[in-house]
């Protein structure tokens, strides 16, 4: 087997497979090292706000045309308290199961004859010259002009590196699909407030939905033996009665990385690979989709113009510096809020009497509208958003 390739990518889930879809479509020879059967599935929210909606399209895949869900917003839940929150008039979000998009990105990028993907595990990186241009695998080494870590967000590949990110946080996550009965009514992804679990139900078609929920290690020991019941007990608790599973409950401990740097010796870090939001901001495949765009115009120009390289390094980190400063501050704050039953409730009221800014701070977030646009003067004048059915 031929082990060179232009480009070599560590990791084939969304953000490998979405470089590589790209620059096989320029001809790119790539190669994708993935060390478990692709594709594979994980504790995940599968829904694309608009932002990865967008990048999807961008990449070259229609969202609409993948099974899956359209909503229009997030319905907030509380053990008290009810509230919407809408997307902008021309923007929308999409519920996808993460295989199936997985397979369509998979299917796209080995479509192109230049695109290889190959079952091994990436141990180490091979140096010329303090530069990172191949790969160490356990089945042999893999050179290439650059190389690529997307390998997720405990990326053992950019470790190896001596990439390392500093640790923040943590967070558990359950998830598993229901067919409920009385689908195709979902137009908002629901989002529970239950301290110390916060629980998102996001539609990923007529008649299923994902419940994902996020807590602590206890609060995790107290539900993943019966999660069901769990589900059923809750304020959602109507949603599934008589629904049927129709997914294995998977688990996982998802830890929060800062952004230390999204590029180091000449590799790009890609994705989650180059730290980490919480999960709660439902914007992890979306984040994905964008970086491997910024990767891509990075790799060209780096292939296309080799004495440029370091100003395409530059450039690429630039951007996603500035991408996922968008979002920090607003992690850690909504993060802080949702570990606790009387800030959620806080939360919740706030959203509910401020309905013009939360639909701007929800704007700012799915749809990455600058923050400067938020109406912060309509504090001043409160409103109030009535109380939305019950389901």
């Amino acid at each position: 087997m031929d082990s060179t390739a232009e480009v070599i990518i560590v990791g084939a889930g969304m953000a490998g497979l979405a470089l590589a879809m790209q620059l096989g479509r320029q001809g790119r020879p790539v190669l994708i090292l993935e060390k478990a059967a692709a594709p594979r599935d994980k504790v995940c929210g599968e829904g694309l706000m608009p932002l990865g909606v967008a990048a999807l399209a961008r990449v070259g895949l229609e969202p609409g045309e993948l099974p899956g869900q359209d909503f229009l917003g997030l319905l907030y839940r509380s053990g008290r308290q009810e509230t919407l929150l809408n997307f902008g008039a021309a923007a929308q979000g999409r519920g996808i199961r993460r295989t199936v998009l997985l397979e369509a990105l998979q299917t796209a990028a080995l479509g192109y004859s230049t695109v290889r993907l190959l079952q091994d595990e990436a141990i180490a990186p091979l140096r010329e010259g303090g530069t990172i241009r191949g790969v160490r695998g356990r089945g042999g080494e893999y050179r290439g002009q650059v190389v690529v870590a997307a390998d997720g967000v405990q990326s053992r590949f950019a470790h190896a590196a001596g990439l390392p990110m500093r640790p923040y946080g943590y967070r558990m996550g359950l998830r598993r699909h229901y067919r409920v009965p009385g689908g195709g009514t979902w137009d908002r992804v629901r989002i529970g407030l239950f301290a110390p679990h916060d629980v998102y139900l996001t539609p990923v078609g007529e008649d299923t939905v994902l419940a994902t929920t996020m807590t602590t290690h206890a609060g995790y020991d107290a539900v993943k033996e019966n999660y069901g019941d769990f589900l059923r007990a809750s304020p959602f608790g109507g949603i599934f009665r008589g629904a049927e599973p129709v997914s294995e409950q998977m688990g996982w401990h998802h830890p929060l990385y800062a952004h230390r740097g999204h590029q180091g010796q000449g590799m790009l870090l890609v994705g989650d690979a180059g730290g980490s939001l919480d999960p709660c901001l439902g914007m992890g495949i979306s984040l994905a989709l964008l970086t491997a765009q910024y990767a891509h115009e990075a790799v060209t120009a780096m292939l296309e113009r080799p004495e440029e390289r370091a100003q395409a390094l530059n450039k690429y980190e630039a951007a996603c510096q500035q991408l996922y400063r968008h979002y920090r501050i607003f992690d850690y704050i909504f993060r802080f809020m949702v570990l606790s039953k009387a800030r959620g409730e806080l939360l919740m009221w706030g959203m509910r009497h401020w309905p013009e800014t939360a639909d701007a701070i929800l704007g700012a977030v799915a749809e990455c509208n600058p923050w400067r646009g938020i109406p912060w003067r309509s504090l001043l004048f409160p409103g109030r958003r009535d109380m939305v059915g019950k389901g």
